[in-house]
């Protein structure tokens, strides 16, 4: 009986204590809906689309509409020309769709208010403005979800800023914004090969950032929703979890593991077979990608892009900078390691729960180094 009573005491005890953190979360994390206004003029469009309303699931819970990507012939896939749309971001999920298509869906949604960014994609599926056919030299930016500028607005990403900082600088380039969420090394080079001389660009950038390695070779292949989130397989539960904003706090956090743990792999280790294979083929996609570009007489740089938490406590096996310029080298490809640049600054570079996405401020970081580093190693020519 005295055992029964302990286990009660100790429930009830653990209840009041969730219910508190429940509420504190609530509290320090509130989420508020759309204005009135724009829900309205959302739900004004239903979605035509019939089976296309959402696919994938993103790093850190971002689900995204097959209505902002098309394919071409070959099957690559692009943003959708002459599309817009809206990237938002609740406490529980973040959220991509495209605002004419999927309008429908984006009124029934509960939204976090101020946190949401707008882009639009020209006729040729870069984002931003039209390609302008002026005297300007171009500079193309190739890269994944970074690049394209995943929770910012178009004139805040940094090929946008960057564009901004060379004009003024009075070396007027055109910069072209090509980044597609998803894009590893073998999409670029398929795209700067089809699209490269169409967009006659006198340099190259790539943004690289430590998936485009995981993504070509694997090295550890995690079911995350199965293994993590079994709650979501117990009956009721899934909607309480829809529900608590704690469980939510929670579901965020652990939605990061899958990607630690393939992080904790020691990339410079030859024992790491998967890694090591996926250095090479990068490697050769590389070397590919220099050789087209002087080809077509296209100046080629690189840009590495930090992990958030590399900046307060770096990686003790991960440092996949230095691999990488130890192969630009090789290559002769110029390069810019951002790491030292975002470490250099107090300011918060990245989206609070996100470790991969750098806020406004630290696309305007990028591109000011960006911006620096062209200029003082003489890549801009006129």
């Amino acid at each position: 009986m005295k055992f029964l009573k302990n286990v009660f005491f100790t429930l009830v005890v653990l209840s009041m204590f969730l219910v508190i953190l429940e509420v504190a979360v609530r509290f320090i994390y509130p989420e508020q809906n759309l204005p009135s206004a724009d829900r309205i003029e959302l739900s004004k469009v239903d979605n035509p689309a019939k089976g296309e309303k959402l696919f994938g699931r993103l790093f850190q819970g971002c689900l995204f509409s097959y209505n902002t990507f098309e394919k071409d012939r070959e099957g690559l896939i692009l943003n959708r020309a002459g599309s817009r749309g809206i990237m938002l971001r609740t406490n529980k999920m973040n959220y991509v769709y495209d605002l004419d298509r999927d309008a429908g869906e984006l009124g029934r949604l509960r939204l976090g208010e101020g946190k949401r960014a707008t882009f639009k994609i020209n006729q040729r599926h870069l984002r931003g403005a039209e390609v302008q056919a002026d005297n300007r030299p171009r500079l193309l930016m190739l890269g994944d979800s970074i690049t394209f500028g995943y929770y910012v607005n178009d004139d805040e990403t940094y090929a946008a800023q960057l564009e901004t900082i060379l004009s003024r600088r009075n070396r007027p380039y055109q910069v072209l914004n090509s980044g597609v969420s998803s894009y590893n090394a073998r999409d670029e080079w398929r795209y700067l090969k089809k699209y490269g001389r169409e967009l006659r660009p006198r340099v190259v950038g790539i943004g690289f950032y430590l998936n485009d390695i995981f993504l070509l070779g694997k090295p550890l292949m995690v079911k995350e929703y199965n293994f993590f989130f079994p709650y979501r397989k117990i009956p009721g539960l899934w909607r309480l979890g829809n529900k608590s904003r704690l469980i939510g706090l929670v579901y965020e956090r652990l939605l990061t593991l899958p990607y630690f743990l393939r992080a904790s792999i020691d990339v410079n280790r030859p024992e790491n077979i998967s890694v090591e294979n996926a250095w090479w083929e990068y490697y050769r996609i590389l070397r590919g990608i220099k050789e087209y570009s002087e080809k077509n007489n296209f100046q080629l740089f690189l840009v590495i892009f930090p992990n958030a938490f590399q900046l307060g406590k770096p990686y003790t096996t991960v440092f996949y900078q230095e691999r990488l310029k130890k192969i630009t080298r090789q290559l002769a490809i110029p390069t810019l390691d951002l790491l030292p640049v975002f470490s250099r600054s107090d300011q918060a570079y990245y989206h609070s729960n996100d470790t991969v996405h750098p806020n406004a401020l630290g696309h305007a970081a990028a591109a000011r180094a960006i911006a620096e580093f062209l200029i003082g190693n003489k890549l801009l020519a006129f």
